[in-house]
This record gives structure tokens, sequence and C-alpha cells, in this order.
């Protein structure tokens, strides 16, 4: 199990292998099955591996996401470091390789705007402070909705329907109560049911 040191003590699973034969050689593989944990961890933060041992030493991987330093700020670092030496000096040579693991998803009938908005809310749990008087329009808000309901994002559909009931008035209330009866959203429903237009 590898382990992230930092004050929280956070510990996250990784997939470690080792194999050393007699000439001193070893391959280690240090996986981070979910790199994006780690966009939270400060600069000099890092993951280690197990300790290992090749060559009579004692060894552990030392992975920094954000940098080893303030000079690596944003970049990551990966140090092999050799542990429990005094006087005597070691020397190791090591080739790094980084595998991606990609995959593609193509998102449809999204504009890209809306499509930020979802994702600012899947990273962060809230959505992104709008920077106009009176919050996100009521069109913004139908379009996130349809997109939380298309992806399953059930609170992320509370979110949108409560922005929504503030948005009714005698121009919005037939499209919403649509919108809610389409996507299955009782709180929008009830609310534009209970909207009594108010008298020119």
């Amino acid at each position: 199990m590898a382990q992230i040191s930092t004050s929280s003590g956070k510990r996250v699973p990784e997939m470690i292998s080792s194999r050393c034969s007699p000439e001193s050689t070893a391959t280690l593989s240090l996986e981070l099955t979910n790199y994006l944990q780690f966009k939270g961890l400060n600069v000099a933060d890092y993951v280690s591996s197990p300790v290992f041992r090749v060559g009579g030493y004692d060894w552990e991987i030392r992975f920094y996401p954000q940098g080893i330093n303030e000079d690596c700020r944003g970049n990551a670092s990966v140090l092999v470091w050799c542990l429990g030496l005094a006087e005597e000096q070691v020397s190791a040579k090591f080739t790094l390789t980084l595998l991606e693991n990609k995959s593609q998803a193509q998102v449809v009938n999204m504009e890209p705007a809306i499509f930020k908005m979802m994702l600012h809310y899947i990273y962060t749990d809230s959505l992104p402070e709008c920077q106009e008087d009176g919050g996100y329009g009521a069109e913004a808000m139908q379009d996130l909705l349809t997109a939380a309901s298309s992806y399953k994002l059930d609170r992320l559909k509370i979110i949108c329907q409560d922005e929504l009931c503030k948005k009714i008035d005698q121009e919005t209330v037939t499209t919403l109560s649509a919108l809610a009866d389409q996507h299955g959203c009782n709180r929008l429903k009830v609310a534009c049911d209970k909207f009594v237009p108010s008298p020119k």
C-alpha cells in the first residue's frame, strides 16, 4: 500500500510489484489509480511506494504530483530514495516510464459552457460562481438540468430545480413544467403547479 505524506495521513490504494535478480536490478511499478485525488496536494507532498530491497539496501519511490519544491511547482517530480544510509554512498540508475490510461468520451447535445459548469460541479460539488446579476438564467439552468439528468447527477438536478423554482414566471411556467415532467423533477413540477400568474 503506498502512502501519501501529508498532515492528513490519507492512504491511497496503489498497485506495487517488484522483481529482483542476483545482479541487483529491480523493476518496480507504482500505479496511481485515481490521479485526480492528488490535485489538492501541496508542493513537497508526496505519494510513496512501500519500501523495497535491492542490492542490500532499502529503497522507496516518491512521487510529488505538484513538484518537490517551489522551483518545480506545477510539474510532477519522481525520486528514488535510498533509506537508512549513514556514511556510505550509493548510486542508482533508473528509467521512468509514464503510462497513461487513455479513454475517450463523446459529449453530444451540450453547449461547451454547460459542459464546463457540469465538470465544475463534478470536481467541486458546487456550481461555478455566476458573474451575472440575478444568477444563472433560466435557459442555462434548464440545459444544466437536462445534462444532470442524462448523466445521473441527482444532487445537481436538485440544485438546478432549486434555481429554476426561483425563475418561474408567466413566460417560463409552461416550459419548466414540461421539463419537470420530462426529467422527473417533482420539486420543480410542484412549484410550477402552484404558480399563480399576477394580474396585469
